[in-house]
């Protein structure tokens, strides 16, 4: 809630002077830059996010300079917002810019520190028409300059998200998304994943997620390459048939001879024949099988299914297997979701992402038994 400017004027003053700086510190992937979003949308600012890699630079004097044009350009769009006349300058990983100092780059840590600090308490600004804010963000406090963070009037720890929050995140991840989880589902789910971050959960909603679209482009491609590969089948099976020995008698010596050579001839113009519209005959297939699975894709799509607990059970599977070495000792186990052959309950097996590669050699050895059994 916006104070008015008069009101502000007169009770925001001296010690209780709105400060100019923040910094958050806290894990990675718990929302910092999110909150930084946030301030300026509450405070109908505008917003300035900037990276180690856009100041920081190998010559000397360029590093200072960049800080300067961005606090520059920050004062520019606090001008043109004619709202609020305040930008939230946001800088990310502020532990590279300002990190501890030893006797080797002590010099030019010190330039940087200064006009960073300087320019973050507000201390070069003489424009009292506009206000920059500046938000800072770090996963390792412990790495930044002691007289650095000092310059930052607030320091917020955003931690992990608790239970509750964590429920709360799974459900606005799955808020787009038709679903049949319940309730008791995702407390059972924010229970499980005890010490995730925010970013960690919209992994495992992603994950749970596309895992509807990814049968259905399984089905759809598996259609195809079985279609490509019954194609040529179809083809021996009528060229074998064409192929096959005529039942006659011949007790003619000059006569045998005669008929052979007729079949010889006949045999290589079917050949060729059979060559050119084999060829033909592959494209049409190609493009009709192409058609087709892309008919049965968007069949797929409009009927898709719900995404429901078994994915994600599918998706902790996928994801907790990569944490811990063996999967009875994850999370899983404690909950019962994980049965005696390392595969979630209730969902048939691993969440595994869709290779086309596989479907291929498998298919390619079906093609060649078949062949076999034809010959």
């Amino acid at each position: 809630m916006a104070l008015p400017p008069s009101l502000s004027r007169a009770v925001l003053k001296g010690v209780r002077s709105l400060p100019a700086s923040i910094l958050m510190y806290g894990p990675p992937g718990c929302g910092k830059t999110q909150l930084a979003k946030a301030v300026a949308g509450e405070a109908h600012a505008s917003f300035l996010s900037i990276g180690p890699s856009d100041i920081l630079s190998k010559y000397v004097g360029e590093s200072e300079a960049s800080i300067r044009s961005v606090f520059m350009e920050a004062v520019r769009l606090a001008r043109n917002n004619t709202e609020s006349k305040c930008t939230v300058l946001f800088f990310d990983e502020i532990d590279a810019l300002g990190q501890s100092r030893d006797e080797e780059q002590e010099h030019n840590v010190e330039r940087q520190r200064r006009q960073s600090g300087s320019r973050a308490t507000g201390d070069d600004d003489n424009d009292n028409s506009v206000r920059v804010i500046v938000v800072a963000a770090t996963n390792r406090p412990e790495d930044c300059d002691p007289a650095l963070i000092r310059r930052f009037a607030v320091q917020v720890n955003v931690g992990l998200p608790t239970k509750k929050d964590r429920k709360k995140i799974l459900k606005q991840n799955m808020k787009e998304i038709d679903h049949a989880i319940t309730k008791k589902q995702f407390s059972d789910l924010a229970a499980i994943t005890d010490g995730w971050s925010g970013s960690d959960l919209e992994s495992l909603a992603r994950e749970a997620a596309m895992a509807p679209v990814r049968e259905c482009i399984r089905s759809a491609a598996m259609m195809k390459r079985r279609r490509l590969l019954s194609a040529p089948r179809e083809g021996r099976k009528l060229q074998q048939q064409y192929q096959q020995p005529k039942n006659k008698k011949i007790s003619d010596g000059i006569g045998a001879a005669r008929l052979q050579g007729e079949n010889k001839e006949d045999q290589i113009n079917t050949n060729s024949t059979h060559q050119t519209s084999e060829m033909v005959d592959n494209d049409d297939n190609d493009d009709d099988a192409f058609v087709r699975a892309r008919e049965r894709l968007l069949e797929e799509f409009r009927n898709l299914r719900l995404v429901d607990i078994r994915d994600y059970k599918r998706a902790l599977h996928f994801l907790f297997i990569r944490m811990y070495p063996n999967i009875h000792d994850s999370p899983l186990a404690e909950f019962g979701w994980i049965d005696e052959d390392h595969n979630a309950v209730g969902n048939g097996g691993l969440n595994e992402h869709y290779d086309s590669s596989s479907d291929e050699e498998e298919e390619e050895g079906d093609e060649q038994h078949e062949g076999n059994l034809l010959i």
